[in-house]
């Protein structure tokens, strides 16, 4: 646990004087937040919990997703291996890894272990979205939150110039980021209903070729951070925009996103010498189901 002292000090704290006052929980929630030091602190605290490694131990059980997500009968079996009684004092601890890939049935069976948490049993669920968590879960659960520092001092908006322009001349606003990445996240939950509500914004918004041109641009370098974020757990452009990146993340397998990757080069390419520009959303949006 001491290695955790500094680089997150207040994972630290809550789960050391938890530890200390022998006040523990009997449930802990790590909000790893891009970190990858989730599992690591877990497992830490696993060990000082049950006083052992865990690999010399018949007290612990991970539990990481089988396939796309947990099963319910992944949750079972903590019930099966734990049902025997511990021996006095001695602590029984299972740890979930991606705590957001429980799926409804096996949120349920979890559910139903936390709200009557037997004596001496300690769970430590670790999630990369806490978003994605079921708020009922999350009550029943101290949250450990992790802190993801940043390296770099660049602003996303000079990120973003430098991976575009390559000039200083060039104009980038917070506001049109956040609309870019707005307009992005609409329609990649609504698809073709996004058409209406499109509509809407080339109504309110005077789009013309440049306009267009560095709306596609920001949502090109958004979708390459969420495929870097799903591969490597690494952002290159837009640290400020983490929990942005988690949902699209979450919602869109590899595939889907390298398709939607392709679609909008695809869109840039025609931006060169069509001005159409409504035509353009329009088959940006309406490509969609085809993902």
């Amino acid at each position: 646990m001491e290695e955790f002292l500094e680089s997150q000090e207040i994972a630290y704290k809550i789960l050391n004087n938890a530890y200390n006052s022998k006040k523990i929980a009997s449930a802990y929630l790590i909000d790893d937040n891009g970190t990858k030091q989730g599992f690591k602190l877990a497992c830490s605290f696993c060990e000082l919990l049950i006083d052992s490694k865990i690999e010399l131990s018949a007290n612990v059980l991970i539990i990481e997703p089988n396939g796309q997500f947990i099963k319910k009968e992944q949750i079972n079996e903590i019930k099966e291996k734990f049902s025997t009684k511990a021996i006095i004092g001695e602590r029984k601890v299972y740890i979930i890894k991606n705590a957001e890939r429980l799926n409804q049935s096996s949120s349920s069976a979890l559910l139903k272990f936390l709200e009557e948490p037997e004596s001496n049993i300690i769970a430590i669920l670790v999630t990369d979205n806490i978003n994605q968590v079921l708020e009922t879960i999350k009550s029943r659960c101290v949250i450990v939150p992790l802190i993801h520092k940043k390296i770099s001092k660049e602003s996303t908006i000079e990120k973003i110039k430098d991976s575009i322009f390559l000039t200083e001349s060039v104009d980038i606003t917070k506001d049109q980021v956040e609309e870019a990445i707005n307009f992005l996240e609409y329609v990649d939950k609504n698809k073709i209903k996004s058409l209406l509500h499109l509509k809407k914004v080339l109504k309110s918004n005077k789009f013309d070729k440049n306009d267009t041109v560095l709306l596609f641009n920001i949502m090109l370098l958004f979708y390459k951070d969420v495929l870097e974020y799903k591969t490597l757990q690494n952002l290159s452009i837009f640290d400020d925009y983490l929990t942005n990146i988690k949902n699209i993340s979450f919602n869109n397998k590899n595939e889907q996103i390298i398709a939607k990757i392709k679609l909008i080069i695809e869109v840039l390419d025609d931006l060169k010498y069509n001005v159409n520009i409504p035509m353009e959303f329009d088959k940006f949006i309406l490509r969609q189901e085809d993902f």
